[in-house]
């Protein structure tokens, strides 16, 4: 018998050349412009085993060959691909081919359908289909046309607010730069007012302008944007007021489905987007009526903000009657100099009040301050005293936390751990290196943390450390939190010599490379601290689970500790705390551990959780100190004067990732300067100096991080004529990267939102840009009124706008497997994770409706927030689906008929489709993988329910796939997101699909006549047929449906011919509704919508996918009412300084965001039945003063009106 080969494995290697082999093999499979690579002579022969053995783990080959003169191993890439080794073989049930020809011989393709589905790119060349090009106008969400006025002198004001008001302003730092400014406005074109926050920029300027139109006798039409719409009503609220005038007279305001104006408005304070949108109308027209256009708060750099300025300033020279003003907080100004040439600027000098920092060391030395964790750790600790006594004799010295790189380089000073824990570590840091194990790394992360082991701990032989395994794998969230805890970057491996930045920078891992350069230009900052201070702040560094999140815990300690300082002449209780959180998440937590202390009476500031404006300036109750829970609104949009605590978390919400990340310096300056405003102050920063000093100076501009889709819609309507999407975004202050601009404008084409050939917008694009969600979002709940089953989709919509419910409480591996046991039940056996959104949102509403609510969010883990925050963005959508006219108030086309299939699984998983394509995926039985239309491999990630499923206890991703995979009757996946952090990349969100399903819903609505590849296969389904089993489909003759080029499906010819002309009736029926959206759909229509949906779920039953009953379970009364006025009434999702703003109900503002106030009814007798009808269907009540001063009387008591 042959002898069989012996396995080389890495302990036969020396560990120095395992990694230098492992190094470049990654560096070899991540560049695809190299084919080959050649490994030098000098191997031996079990070094060239191993290597042989990582290539064919790895999917590489290789072989011998001689080059100068020796022999070497050289190792090949393998030419994969996406493409599918077979298509599709389509198969129906005979009852499903039965109904398809009932609904085709009744109802065949019209020949002004076939026209309708002819490609827009062939029916321009075609002169016999008649072709014409539709102005789409948008008829909500933009500024009434109007003329400039003179505006009136400021009326007197109520003898009780005159002296107050008129002191507040005049002691303004602007104050005295009124003349400068107003001359900068009158003798430039465009000017920059640049101060710090707090000096009067935001409501006094318009004012100036008012004033200045009033004495002149001028004609004047102001628009002033704010980032976001609280900003807008806030200031527009107060500007009416210190003007002694009702809000809506001279002064108003216009927000998403909300305005407040009159004939007599000369003043218009609205969000960016409403700006943009009115813009999208009539550009020239619309800009002809105006005078002066403010931009606020240009420094934060939106992508709305980089976008309007590009607008305007491709405009500004056809219209120099417009003057533009732009006000920052920033003085850094070159790139705006630069921008604008000639631009004026009028910079506002004002001294603040000084503010003393207090950073984390020195939180928890002053406060003492012991999480549950810490505590638990010092526990352990102290259970191990006889091991630590005997470490240290080893030579383990607590005081030397950071070592220099000669000790670690020259002496074994820094292995502290007893042999057989070094042992351990070692060998899960040699793993995590090697094999690039998330879980290896954990484990030595946990090993070094319980042993009380130095952070840079080295690998005994090759001198690898956590900080070098986190840069050379790219993990960006490790290296960050490993350098606030306090990682040694110049440390040096034993071989190369090389530091973290050096294996970042032969990975090219450019994230990495970015957070490590911005750590070391720093100089770090040495602090004097006592054996028990460094201790404290090194256990509280070893016990923070993740450098995202925000320890709650710390900042209540903290305002705990404020409450308790001894009172002084500048600081006392009547002196209210600002805390500055990332997010909705946070504001709700902290504001339920809080608002249970009676001397605290907390507000919460947010774009979606808003309150009287009045509530943020008052004076709190007797004996209560205020508590401002906010996100960086308050860093400029709004002036608290009496706060003079700020406690800064560090955290703002990256809203492309959903996840938190550092500010900037910038921002941790303007923050800081909130507590100085007014008198002197403290500021408590839950970060340490040292991180303060990485932090870089400003963030990088959205526009160049963000997804550009939306605004790529938005911008072929702004754009002048012959300008092409990539050439006007390439004009903006910052361009965004041009593969990031080409890729969003391909994903329109695919989507139909763009002409392929031109750029123009189509019926689709122009409905999209009227819904405030993401275009791909938008297009399902279109698809969802077409097939009638609005409800269910509308929710998950909303919920895959947003974080996981689940998001916030996946702390310890306990509420881990919690979760996942919550998660399967959920799924109720359809491996779904769409499915589990869809049924804890509509449990939680039971539990809500019932009074459990808080019980059943503790029982099952759910952020409440998030699923408020569910609540108000599905009525603000509903809201603008009336207002467009595709939910009617009553009769055919309400709400209830657009429902009549909302209980069948199959249909929502069409309409989901119809969006996400081409967020598609195909397993490939042959290949046993996972492939997409770009990836040639994928794996299911570790949070899907499907992953889930496998009960085996597998290694690695794509083991689980496999299996995961195996185990469906349909190699169809739907996914919503793709994570491409990981080696091969992930789909999340994931729901197994029928190939019915595929066919109908994937892929464009026309399709070209290329996409069949046999004409012949038409037959005539008037005719009778003796066979009605599919017995006289011959199965030789086949026939291929290409969807694109890479989903396609073959089958007989006349069953190919069934499905293709069910989808061309269901494409035409769509472009029809969007076409008139107002129009009622056909009985015919009708009829072919029910029998696609009774094949789609009879194709489901065959493939034994579960329909859970009862999925179309319309919102409870509650909804209307409760929901509006507590919680997130709108999301993290849509950003903090974003001006697509969501919206509630009119009043939404006013109520308390979460306690529930009584209602008081109204019963208001409308002047005709077409003012009802008209209020539906805009989804905007409007009143007459009277009524209206009633009802703003009911909300300012507390009441809800109703």
């Amino acid at each position: 018998m042959p002898r069989r080969k012996q396995k080389v494995s890495s302990d036969d290697i020396d560990e120095s050349t395992c990694i230098a082999v492992h190094l470049t093999l990654k560096k070899f499979k991540s560049k695809e412009e190299e084919k080959e690579y050649s490994f030098p002579s000098s191997l031996n022969k079990n070094e060239k085993k191993y290597i042989r053995q990582l290539v064919l783990n790895m999917g590489l080959e290789c072989k011998n060959e001689f080059k100068d003169q020796s022999r070497v191993l050289t190792i090949f890439k393998k030419e994969e691909t996406s493409i599918m080794e077979q298509d599709v073989f389509l198969d129906i049930s005979i009852e499903s081919q039965k109904l398809l020809k009932e609904v085709l011989n009744q109802f065949p393709l019209t020949e002004r359908e076939r026209q309708d589905l002819t490609p827009l790119s062939e029916r321009e060349k075609n002169p016999y289909i008649p072709f014409e090009t539709r102005v789409y106008s948008r008829t909500v969400s933009k500024l009434k046309s109007s003329v400039p006025l003179i505006p009136p002198k400021p009326s007197p004001l109520k003898r009780e607010n005159q002296s107050y008001i008129q002191e507040t302003t005049q002691k303004l730092p602007i104050h005295n730069f009124k003349d400068l400014i107003m001359s900068s406005i009158d003798t430039h074109q465009v000017c920059l007012v640049t101060g710090p926050t707090g000096c009067g920029k935001t409501t006094q300027i318009p004012q100036y302008l008012l004033e200045c139109a009033s004495d002149t006798q001028n004609h004047v039409r102001i628009v002033c944007t704010e980032p976001r719409r609280f900003a807008v009503l806030s200031t527009a609220e107060r500007v009416a007021l210190e003007r002694g005038e009702s809000l809506g007279t001279t002064v108003g305001y216009q927000i998403r489905l909300e305005s407040m104006t009159s004939p007599k408005t000369a003043l218009y304070f609205c969000t960016i987007g409403i700006l943009l949108r009115s813009l999208m109308g009539d550009i020239e027209s619309f800009l002809h009526s105006l005078t002066h256009i403010i931009l606020d708060e240009v420094h934060e750099r939106s992508v709305q903000t980089d976008f309007l300025l590009t607008v305007l300033r491709e405009y500004l020279h056809k219209f120099p009657n417009i003057k533009l003003i732009l006000i920052s907080a920033s003085t850094e100004i070159d790139l705006l100099t630069d921008y604008f040439p000639g631009l004026q600027i009028v910079e506002i000098q004002h001294e603040r009040y000084p503010v003393k920092e207090m950073y984390l060391e020195e939180i928890l030395q002053e406060l003492n301050y012991l999480s549950p964790k810490m505590k638990s750790y010092i526990n352990s600790m102290n259970r191990k005293t006889e091991d630590n006594v005997s470490d240290k004799e080893d030579g383990y010295d607590e005081n030397n936390y950071l070592e220099s790189k000669e000790d670690s380089e020259d002496d074994d000073s820094n292995l502290y751990p007893s042999s057989e824990l070094k042992q351990k570590i070692d060998t899960e840091l040699f793993n995590a290196f090697i094999h690039e194990s998330r879980q290896n790394f954990e484990t030595a992360f946990k090993l070094i943390a319980e042993s009380n082991t130095t952070i840079n701990y080295q690998h005994s032989c090759t001198g690898i450390n956590l900080l070098m395994i986190g840069a050379i794998h790219g993990y960006v969230e490790v290296v960050e939190s490993l350098l606030h805890y306090g990682a040694d970057t110049n440390l040096r491996a034993k071989k190369k010599l090389w530091t973290a930045i050096d294996f970042a920078l032969d990975q090219e891992q450019h994230e990495t490379i970015k957070i490590l350069n911005s750590f070391m230009r720093k100089t770090p900052v040495v602090f004097k601290m006592d054996e028990g201070h460094l201790d404290q702040s090194k256990i509280y560094s070893m016990c923070t689970p993740s450098n995202s999140e925000v320890d709650l815990n710390l900042i209540f300690s903290i305002v705990k500790y404020i409450c308790n300082l001894p009172e002084t002449e500048e600081l006392s209780t009547n002196n209210a705390i600002l805390i500055f959180l990332p997010g909705c998440n946070e504001i709700s937590i902290l504001w339920s551990m809080l608002n249970k202390e009676p001397d605290l009476s907390v507000i919460c500031l947010h774009s979606r959780l808003v309150e009287c404006t009045d509530s943020f300036f008052k004076s709190p109750p007797s004996g209560t100190r205020k508590v401002i829970l906010s996100t960086n609104i308050a860093e400029a949009s709004i002036t608290i004067n009496d706060v003079s605590y700020v406690i800064d978390s560090g955290k703002i919400k990256d809203f492309s990732h959903e996840k938190n990340q550092w500010i900037s310096k910038k921002s941790a300056i303007h923050r800081r300067g909130r507590a100085g405003h007014a008198r002197p102050g403290m500021v408590f920063c839950t970060y340490t100096s040292q991180m303060y000093e990485s932090l870089n100076e400003n963030l990088t501009p959205e526009i160049t991080r963000r997804s550009l889709v939306e605004i790529s819609l938005q911008c072929k309507l702004l754009a002048p004529s012959n300008t092409s999407i990539v050439e006007f975004l390439a004009k903006c202050p910052e361009p965004p990267p041009v593969s990031s601009t080409r890729f969003a404008v391909h994903a329109l084409r695919e989507m139909e939102a763009l002409n392929p050939s031109n750029e123009d917008v189509t019926e689709l694009g122009s409905h999209l840009l009227d819904l405030p969600i993401d275009p791909h979002l938008g297009k399902m709940l279109l698809y969802a009124i077409t097939l009638k089953c609005l409800d269910p989709v509308l929710t998950l919509v909303c919920c895959v706008s947003l974080p996981e419910p689940f998001s916030l409480v996946l702390n310890t591996n306990i509420v881990d497997q919690k979760v996942k046991k919550i998660r399967s039940e959920y799924a109720e056996g359809t491996f779904s994770d769409h499915m589990i959104r869809l049924r804890i949102f509509q449990a939680w509403q039971k539990a809500t409706e019932e009074g459990n609510e808080e019980e059943f969010c503790k029982e099952n883990n759910i952020s409440s927030s998030v699923m408020n925050t569910i609540t108000g963005l599905r009525s603000q959508l509903l809201g603008h689906l009336r207002a467009s006219g595709f939910v009617r108030p009553r009769g055919t086309g309400d709400i209830k008929s657009l429902n009549q299939y909302s209980d069948n699984w199959a249909v929502v998983k069409g309409a989901l489709l119809a969006g996400y394509y081409p967020n598609l995926a195909r397993y490939d039985k042959k290949a046993l993988r996972l492939k997409t239309a770009k990836e040639k491999k994928v794996n299911i990630h570790p949070s899907c329910v499907l992953s889930q499923s496998v009960k085996l206890k597998l290694s690695t991703s794509s083991e689980i796939t496999k299996s995961a995979m195996s185990s469906l009757s349909t190699e169809w996946l739907m996914f919503d997101d793709m994570d491409h952090l990981c080696h091969v990349p992930m789909v999340k969100c994931v729901t197994p699909i029928s190939p019915i399903t595929v066919l109908l819903f994937a892929g464009p609505n026309r399709l070209s006549s290329e996409n069949i590849s046999d004409s012949n296969m038409f037959l005539d389904y008037s005719s009778d047929s003796d066979s009605e089993d599919g017995s006289h489909l011959d199965p030789s003759y086949s026939s291929i449906l290409k969807l694109d080029d890479w989903t396609a499906f073959h089958s007989h010819g006349p069953l190919i011919n069934l499905a293709l002309n069910l989808r061309q009736k269901l494409s035409a029926i769509f472009l029809r509704r969007l076409q008139y959206p107002k129009k009622t759909m056909s009985q015919s229509d009708d009829f072919v919508i029910k029998i696609c949906v009774e094949v789609l779920a009879r194709e489901d039953a065959v493939l034994n996918l579960v329909h859970p009953p009862d999925i179309g379970q319309r919102p409870r009364a509650i909804d209307a009412f409760r929901k509006s006025f507590i919680g997130c009434n709108n999301s993290d999702v849509v950003e903090e300084n974003s001006s697509e703003d969501s919206q509630g109900a009119s009043f939404n503002r006013f109520a308390n965001p979460f306690v529930l106030r009584s209602f008081k009814f109204f019963i208001i007798k409308a002047t005709c039945a077409q003012a009802i009808e008209i209020s539906l269907y805009r989804g905007v009540w409007q009143f007459g003063n009277q009524t209206e001063k009633k009802l703003l009387k009911a909300v300012k008591q507390g009441f809800n009106p109703v």
